[in-house]
């Protein structure tokens, strides 16, 4: 591929896949930084070259959206109820080039993705503006309405719709605990509820049940 490139150094899809065997890099060996910086440089060169190709905006939007995960806490982060933390820059950059691939494809895979990014932004109202134009484009016996209305439902009253998704799926736990249960069950239960409780108050899930459990 560094050879073709040589020969044809404006070639978008020699730059492409050079780009996506240097992502392919064991990410615990020593080259593995140098590897991924290359990488990118190389896909910035290819949507340069060929801006309409939505399979290129498509990949880094995927490499910024898996960028995003952090660890640690800073005035970058986008924190979610569910506890996981995400750079805005890095979902802003993802945005950005779904937005393309939706302009470009015109795909109801991509207007999702616009949407789903939104809500990681908390920008729900904007999300729930999504949602719902991919679900006027739908037919009503779609198989995959319903399951896009419960996507659409996490950015309802400004992302409570988020918390009450998560808590009932704490709540859901209760009935593993059947009716008989024992003294350490009926705890656990009681536990449960509260967490539950907690988290449509807008507690963090891991903070609610570490409270509690």
């Amino acid at each position: 591929l560094r050879r073709a490139l040589i020969i044809e150094p404006e070639s978008a899809d020699a730059h492409w896949h050079l780009s996506l065997l240097l992502r392919a890099t064991d990410p615990e060996s020593a080259a593995a930084a140098d590897h991924l910086a290359e990488a990118d440089q190389l896909l910035d060169r290819a949507i340069t070259l060929a801006p309409d190709r939505v399979e290129f905006h498509e990949q880094r939007a995927e490499s910024a959206r898996m960028a995003s995960f952090l660890f640690e806490h800073d005035e970058d982060t986008a924190p979610h109820d569910d506890g996981m933390r995400h750079s805005r820059t890095h979902l802003q950059r993802a945005l950005t080039d779904y937005q393309t691939c939706a302009r470009l494809s015109g795909s109801r895979h991509h207007a999702l993705r616009v949407a789903g990014m939104l809500h990681q932004l908390q920008r729900h109202d904007e999300a729930l503006a999504a949602y719902d134009k991919v679900l006027a484009a739908m037919a009503a016996d779609d198989p995959q309405r319903e399951a896009i209305v419960s996507m659409r439902a996490r950015s309802e009253n400004n992302g409570a719709g988020e918390r009450e998704q998560m808590a009932q799926a704490l709540e859901s736990v209760l009935g593993n605990l059947g009716r008989d249960r024992n003294l350490n069950e009926d705890i656990a239960a009681q536990a449960l509820m509260s967490a539950a409780g907690a988290v449509r108050r807008g507690k963090r899930v891991g903070a609610a049940i570490d409270a509690r459990l």
